[in-house]
């Protein structure tokens, strides 16, 4: 199997998903320094999108050092080994701010919002708040 070409895929996809963290990661700046705080009743998560974007393009870095010499052969086990390992990959990073904010403390409970957000599955194990009044 070779290894550095699936490194090479990972590192790619990883660089291009880091980029799409940016949408979140734009909406947390617009809550926290453009819209009203009463409009949004989560603390503010913008430093939290920053950390899970940074250690997405470090794993992707880590992922490109590995596979900087890869030949290109990329066989059917080597795509199937890189398919695996982004939907699982995935949702590991998707679930990082939702770990780093602190508004799930379960690791296996973020995974699964993370996975039901990917999936857009609707499945939540996240609890509105409730309010006294």
């Amino acid at each position: 199997m070779y290894y550095r070409d699936i490194c090479k895929i990972l590192s790619l996809y990883l660089l291009g998903f880091a980029g799409a963290m940016l949408i979140p990661l734009g909406i947390a700046l617009y809550f926290q320094f453009l819209a009203d705080p009463g409009d949004h009743p989560q603390p503010h998560s913008t430093v939290y999108f920053l950390d899970s974007i940074a250690f997405c393009l470090g794993l992707a870095a880590l992922c490109y050092f590995f596979g900087r010499h890869s030949t290109g052969h990329l066989y059917r086990r080597e795509g199937l080994a890189a398919v695996v390992i982004i939907w699982f990959l995935t949702p590991a990073i998707a679930s990082l701010p939702f770990f780093f904010s602190g508004t799930l403390t379960n690791p296996v409970q973020a995974y699964f919002e993370a996975a039901s957000g990917l999936s857009t599955t609707g499945a939540s194990v996240m609890t509105p708040k409730v309010f006294n009044e």
